[in-house]
């Protein structure tokens, strides 16, 4: 009912073109939202970077990561939850905070999830390299890097690696920035 008067993909693809040129795409779980415009023949900017991932990395052995959740835990606001805009926003208001997390990463920290990461072309490598050199008003991102087919997303190996390497930092509590 709601999708009735809608415009259809064709109607604003075009727009959506537009808007998003070649920038960095982010989402919360960024697999469907990928397949689904590579299924529609949209092409896709460079790199792509998703909240969930980093929030796995960043904020270990939280019960769920849904989007949902983690704002609910992070006290983010997001009052109208699966809805395009609302979800849109509390992922950029996400990604802030886990950028603002990460910048708190000692430098000899970073330097240790750059080596495991080293081996990879997953786009977190850039964030990582990129987040030591910002301020929290404005880190740095890129708007293109050189990735392989199917290598955006980190191997299980990776993440785990740099969790680890995050959790036995004994300066380091996931907890204290549930909290914080």
């Amino acid at each position: 009912e709601e999708l009735a008067a809608s415009p259809t993909l064709d109607e604003i693809k075009e727009k959506f073109l537009a808007f998003a040129g070649s920038d960095i795409l982010i989402a919360h779980n960024i697999s469907f939202d990928r397949t689904f415009l590579q299924s529609n023949n949209i092409p896709l900017a460079d790199v792509w970077y998703d909240s969930c991932e980093l929030a796995r990395i960043l904020l270990p052995h939280l019960p769920s990561y849904s989007l949902e959740i983690l704002t609910h835990l992070l006290d983010i606001g997001h009052k109208n939850k699966h809805r395009a805009l609302s979800d849109a926003i509390a992922t950029a208001n996400l990604l802030q905070l886990l950028i603002k997390k990460g910048q708190e990463i000692s430098d000899e920290k970073r330097e240790k999830i750059l080596t495991v990461l080293a081996k990879s072309n997953w786009p977190m490598k850039q964030f990582f390299q990129n987040i030591s050199k910002g301020t929290s008003e404005n880190p740095p991102i890129p708007k293109t890097a050189e990735i392989q087919e199917n290598s955006s997303r980190a191997s299980r190996e990776d993440i785990a690696e740099t969790q680890t390497i995050l959790i036995e930092d004994e300066n380091y509590s996931a907890k204290n920035w549930l909290t914080a």
